[in-house]
């Protein structure tokens, strides 16, 4: 494809409806088995205790004991596993899905900043981390080639495939900094962490959110869209109960109809929505019960690797590019409250957006759109340290967490 055609036809990742329909219609698993692994390449197996790395295993969560490998070797060993009692779960290793998204015409201004109040208040110095799970980061850029604080956990690798332009855009909606040329980020001083989830299965985003978590706590952005599985939902739930506050975007299948699916779907993730200039629903933005805020998300300027626009920079349009302005906006309120757990700002976040609709929640825009200055002087919620404790298996002692 040509590079002209890629600046005018940028891709959004975001979960299919194939995707979602074979999410709603198939029960979460609660036991291992093989009859789930036929078909696929890889699976997905944890451990009580051992390793695979004999049989051809690659570590995938050292903390969850997950380990991946190809699906001929697992049907292979897993019948003596499983006679002896050392796994916990087995899955097929998923794909994450792709699909296409189209670009507006060069936006001169960021529009976004004063209806999210960006242009009332100013962002502080660096705090609290952002952590970008998406394709890799274009260190070459001049918005992140002199960059502070900004810190690659893992290679990042930017190629001609047209999904590589993702993680730089995500970014800089998030982090660009102020250096007189390009674009501005939503907090522009911010630590940026950086994880190229790589090749687009459930075991490499279960591998980065692992190593986020290992970094310690920060605001992770997620702007993809996997099918669900328990153990991508485990490792999520383990980065909420270690201090992090997940943001993730809702997806664009609007058109479609159907519900937001994983990982914003799922619980103590906060899902964002799109809007446009005019604060109403974008187009392509997916209306779910499981939106819990919106934010712009239509013609958004954005720092693109040179492989693909020329220039530097386009506009994009899609919630993957609302999930960073809220996830940014997210740590600057955390920064500047710093006294407040994750469970405070989630909450903080939602609770003080500006309600665009009929009066409260709403599938469109949840509790409306990011309002950064109601966020940094609003009410704080109370704690709520004993989350997550959504069933049994996250309460009971050697359950999902180590202590009841």
């Amino acid at each position: 494809m040509a590079r002209t055609a890629l600046a005018v036809s940028l891709l959004a990742l975001v979960l299919s409806p194939s995707a979602l329909a074979t999410r709603a219609a198939s029960p979460r698993p609660e036991a291992p088995g093989l009859l789930s692994i036929g078909g696929y390449e890889r699976t997905l197996v944890q451990l009580e205790r051992g390793s695979l790395a004999a049989q051809g295993g690659t570590l995938v969560s050292a903390s969850q004991r997950i380990w991946v490998l190809p699906t001929l070797d697992a049907q292979r060993v897993l019948p003596g596993l499983l006679a002896r009692g050392v796994v916990r779960a087995v899955e097929p290793d998923l794909p994450i899905d792709l699909s296409r998204a189209n670009a507006d015409p060069l936006v001169a201004q960021e529009y976004w900043r004063s209806l999210v109040g960006a242009d009332a208040a100013t962002p502080p110095g660096p705090g609290r981390p952002i952590t970008v799970i998406d394709t890799g980061l274009d260190l070459t850029h001049e918005e992140f080639a002199a960059r502070p604080n900004t810190f690659p956990l893992g290679p990042q690798n930017v190629t001609e495939s047209a999904k590589d332009f993702h993680g730089t855009a995500v970014s800089s909606v998030a982090a660009a900094r102020e250096n007189g040329v390009g674009v501005v980020g939503i907090y522009p001083q911010a630590v940026l962490r950086s994880i190229d989830v790589g090749g687009l299965a459930v075991a490499n985003a279960i591998a980065a959110l692992n190593a986020a978590i290992q970094a310690g706590p920060s605001v992770i952005n997620m702007s993809f869209g996997v099918p669900y599985t328990r153990l991508l939902e485990d490792t999520l739930l383990t980065a909420f109960r270690t201090g992090s506050i997940l943001v993730a975007a809702a997806g664009n299948e609007r058109q479609e109809g159907v519900a937001a699916g994983p990982p914003g779907s799922l619980p103590h993730v906060l899902t964002v929505a799109a809007t446009d200039e005019l604060n109403g629903p974008a187009e392509f933005s997916t209306a779910s019960l499981g939106v819990d805020l919106a934010a712009p998300g239509v013609g958004i300027p954005a720092a693109i690797p040179r492989l693909f626009v020329a220039s530097g920079y386009a506009p994009v349009s899609g919630t993957s590019f609302s999930a960073p302005l809220v996830a940014g906006a997210t740590a600057w309120v955390w920064t500047v409250r710093p006294t407040l757990d994750n469970t405070q700002v989630f909450e903080l976040m939602r609770t003080t957006a500006t309600d665009v609709a009929d009066p409260g929640f709403d599938r469109d825009t949840g509790f409306g759109v990011l309002n950064i200055p109601n966020a940094l002087t609003g009410q704080a919620p109370a704690k709520d340290p004993s989350e997550p404790n959504d069933d049994i298996r996250q309460v009971r002692a050697r359950g999902l967490f180590p202590a009841a």
